[in-house]
């Protein structure tokens, strides 16, 4: 991933982590709980600020 973008985009947009997840979580009215992916991040991270740049991935669900 890091590879991919690093000729892509600017240097310092690429993430230093990415984690892929089966879905986000979601608000009742189906907006994205980035509150609770930046808790989560923290708590993976062990609240690091020098490494704040966790990327939550989707995994793409096949169309059948």
């Amino acid at each position: 991933m890091r590879e991919y973008a690093s000729g892509r985009i600017s240097h310092f947009k690429v993430p230093k982590f990415v984690r892929f997840v089966d879905s986000y979580p979601l608000t009742v009215t189906g907006k994205v709980k980035k509150n609770v992916m930046r808790d989560v991040s923290d708590e993976m991270l062990k609240g690091d600020p020098a490494q704040n740049e966790l990327i939550f991935m989707s995994a793409r669900k096949s169309k059948k």
